[in-house]
């Protein structure tokens, strides 16, 4: 037997110990339930968390200057030898007002403290910790810099902070060119404290001098705040005055009343929580949804080909819309796979940005909106009271805000372009980087590591930021809206078949039941075709049918390998109902066959029989019904794909073409009304709106 070594005995350093602590502290970071659980069931071969921390505490977190995420700029600085052209983003997040005890510092914690330590003489609770971030614009890394808690700020206050980070960015050899925050009234006072002119819209300065070098700083105001602003204003005053001409709200209504009326929409994303968005305000989903080209389109849809009443004279909304569009894609440009405007912006687009930039500019110039204002007049000695209606500009209204930033955007871009493309410094410019969205993902982050806890007081907003300082890739979540594939392929025309046969044999059902069904769905059927077989929305439903009928055409061609059945699935020539598709075409979509569409047509009535039963809810006895149904009235028809007729298993792929078209028309119609129906129950629901007050409040 060996003999028992007494004393301990000191392990020779591996040359993986700092890949390995690396991979600990990953580990620990993505799951701490993870690491536990790997921890334990391969017997405590990590360290224990409490020595994660351990590591962590080396990292400086206080409030203040991050003294560490300086050095790693000038570390690499030193190895680019090259000055980093940078974005700096500032926003505040709310934290929870509670002071705690630190035993290792022996202070209290969580009262306001701008880098210095807590003020003895102000015994005041943070509400906010008040962070900037550092977004490369010509690399690939972002990292926070300093943070401060803060309950309250002035413009000046904030004016001196951006100073300070400014010069110590330039020590570091990082040039800031532009700084982006929201529009709250202490950023704009900061604005104009730093060297800012807002007073006259026509001409706007909106850069100021660097403290410590010869070159302006450009200011944004981040655009989706401003499109809120302005879709909450456009909301509440439901009229602007462009020109003679009235950029009504209606419309917008009128359009969703329509589209939840008939169940259609008009290829859109417009539902009743778009037009009722006071509960979820702060969502920039539900602005850019609504002020987006598809709106536009649908509206001059609705004025132009189907003329409907109540879309009369709607020329200057949809201008509006579009332009609100176009110019929320220039300030949201990624990368150059997009297309149009969201590409990132490089010398060809210039002329083509900044003509757009430029009708934005004078429209929002022009805009007016209706005054309302009472007077007291005395008519032989008696006091008389009328109401004045006159029109006043927009930017000098009450309601400013939002059209002031989209101006101050436009001019701070113009010189931006300038300093960077210009002067060949880049090659181009995304305008992604400037917003606010990489600070808010930081602040997702936080919230995230809090668990339960999304509102952390300020010792847990420290020590979140220490570990999100160790791990400086700030990434936001995977999506999960997946298409499943279909994983049938027509060409194994035995195996097709028997799928049918086996779906049939399972849900046909006999004369007699079928013949009750009948009669018990005639009232159904009757009342599901009035709305659609009126003249005034027939060819509304003739048109979205005929957009989906593309849709199902373009996913069934990349499953389908036989060219006959390619080749009936495509129109030769544009029909009716290829109206719509040819007003959003803009080169990638495709124009069904007469076929498809009449096959989708026919699905679309199957299905509004049994969506006229009330508390309707789709099962798998109903889709087995509708499917059999469909079937039944066009197999055997040699109307519909005549071309697959004329191939050695013709027949065989008329019926599985058939039916492929009906599944995928039938798929994308029940995602749709299961969509449709939560958002809608969602419409009057005030959570997130009374989480928000509250975490702002503090308690």
């Amino acid at each position: 037997m060996k003999k028992k070594i007494q004393g301990k005995s000191k392990k020779p350093a591996s040359k993986y110990e700092p890949e390995f602590r690396k991979f600990c502290l990953t580990l620990h970071f993505l799951s701490p339930n993870a690491y536990r659980y790997i921890r334990n069931k391969f017997e405590t071969c990590l360290p224990h968390p409490k020595t994660i921390s351990k590591w962590y505490a080396n990292i400086d977190g206080s409030p203040g200057l991050t003294d560490d995420a300086f050095k790693i700029l000038e570390a690499k600085r030193k190895q680019s030898n090259a000055n980093m052209t940078c974005a700096l983003i500032a926003d505040e997040m709310a934290i929870r007002q509670q002071r705690c005890f630190n035993r290792q510092t022996k202070q209290d914690e969580g009262l306001v403290d701008m880098g210095t330590g807590p003020n003895e003489n102000l015994n005041v609770k943070a509400s906010e910790a008040y962070a900037f971030m550092l977004v490369s614009l010509n690399e690939s890394w972002k990292l926070p810099v300093a943070y401060f808690l803060i309950h309250g700020l002035t413009g000046e206050q904030k004016a001196n902070i951006i100073n300070t980070i400014l010069s110590r960015c330039y020590e570091v050899g990082v040039d800031v060119v532009s700084l982006t925050f929201d529009g709250h009234s202490t950023n704009v006072s900061a604005m104009k404290v730093l060297g800012c002119n807002l007073h006259d819209p026509k001409n706007l300065k909106t850069s100021f001098k660097h403290p410590c070098a010869n070159y302006e700083v450009a200011v944004f105001l981040d655009f989706c705040h401003m499109l809120k602003l302005i879709r909450n204003h456009f909301e509440l005053k439901e009229t602007f005055m462009h020109e003679d001409k009235e950029i009504k709200w209606d419309y917008i209504k009128k359009l969703e009343e329509m589209q939840e009326q008939i169940g259609l929409n008009l290829a859109n994303r417009l539902t009743k929580k778009h037009v009722h968005f006071r509960n979820s305000i702060m969502n920039v989903k539900l602005a850019t949804q609504l002020l987006s080209r598809s709106v536009s389109k649908a509206i001059e849809f609705c004025r132009q080909e189907l003329k409907l009443p109540g879309f009369e004279n709607s020329e200057a909304t949809e201008k509006f819309i579009m332009i609100m569009n176009n110019i929320f894609d220039i300030f949201n440009s990624r990368n150059f796979s997009s297309h149009g405007f969201k590409r990132p912006i490089i010398p060809i687009m210039k002329d083509e940005v900044f003509a757009e930039l430029q009708e934005a500019k004078d429209m929002i110039l022009s805009l007016n909106i209706k005054v309302s204002r009472k007077r007291t007049y005395k008519e032989h000695q008696t006091s008389k009271k009328i109401t004045l209606k006159t029109c006043t500009p927009i930017l000098k209204s009450p309601c400013f805000t939002g059209f002031l930033g989209v101006l101050v955007c436009i001019k701070s871009l113009e010189s931006l372009y300038e300093t960077l493309i210009e002067s060949n410094r880049l090659r181009y410019l995304t305008t992604y980087r400037l917003s606010q969205d990489h600070i808010e993902l930081f602040f997702g982050s936080i919230r995230m590591h809090g668990g339960h806890n999304d509102n952390p007081n300020a010792r847990q907003f420290k020590g979140i930021y220490r570990k999100l300082l160790c791990h400086m890739e700030l990434k936001s979540a995977e999506s999960g809206n997946c298409v499943p594939l279909e994983h049938i392929s027509i060409l194994m025309c035995s195996s097709a078949l028997k799928s049918i046969n086996e779906t049939a044999a399972s849900t046909r059902p006999d004369d007699e039941a079928e013949t009750s069904e009948q009669e018990s769905l005639g009232e159904n059927l009757e009342r599901a075709s009035q709305l659609l077989h009126n003249t005034q929305f027939w060819e509304y439903k003739e048109q979205v049918v005929g957009y989906i009928a593309g849709y199902v055409a373009r996913s069934l061609l990349k499953k389908i390998k036989c060219t006959a059945c390619i080749e009936s699935l495509l129109a030769k020539e544009k029909k009716v109902f290829h109206k719509f598709v040819s007003v959003r075409d803009e080169g990638g979509l495709v124009y069904a066959s007469q076929d498809t569409y009449d096959i989708c047509k026919i699905t679309e009535e199957v299905l509004r029989k049994y969506m006229c039963v009330q508390d309707f809810k789709m099962t798998s006895i109903i889709h087995a019904k509708i499917m059999y149904t469909v079937l039944k009235k066009n197999v055997g028809n040699n109307n519909f794909f005549a071309v697959t007729t004329e191939h050695i298993c013709g027949s065989l792929h008329q019926i599985n073409i058939i039916r492929l078209v009906a599944e995928k028309y039938l798929m994308i119609r029940c995602y749709h009304m299961c969509k449709l129906d939560n958002l809608t129950s969602n419409v009057n629901s005030k959570r997130k709106l009374f989480k928000k007050q509250i975490q702002r409040e503090g308690n």
